[in-house]
């Protein structure tokens, strides 16, 4: 049987497409970095494609006395004249397994079910 889904949140926040990023992560051991490359687009879209690597999302998972942790994405861009996020009841249809010890990123394709 399916452990019980655990909700990763990350609140990711582009002050005007600066390069200095936060993510704060809830209640999980789970360690968040994102990487935004220039040049900087205000076009969701740009950050979304398959082959798109603009914006990544780097986890990890740091809890070795849990076999694995399945996660999902909350995103907020915000900058000084407009905010957006994904709802925080938003799921997307597959969602992802972090295991301890192991690295896992997120750009592109990966992004697109929170910034379409």
């Amino acid at each position: 049987m399916k452990r019980i889904v655990h909700i990763l949140s990350l609140f990711v926040f582009l002050i005007s497409f600066s390069v200095k990023l936060e993510a704060q992560v809830k209640s999980l051991p789970i360690t968040a970095t994102t990487i935004l490359t220039p040049p900087y687009t205000a076009y969701l879209s740009d950050y979304s494609t398959s082959n798109s690597n603009k914006m990544m999302v780097n986890t990890i998972f740091t809890d070795f006395n849990e076999p694995s942790v399945d996660v999902y994405l909350h995103i907020k861009i915000s900058s000084n004249l407009v905010s957006l996020e994904t709802k925080s009841s938003y799921k997307p249809s597959t969602r992802t397994t972090l295991f301890p010890g192991r690295s896992k990123t997120f750009k592109g394709s990966d992004l697109a079910p929170y910034l379409n």
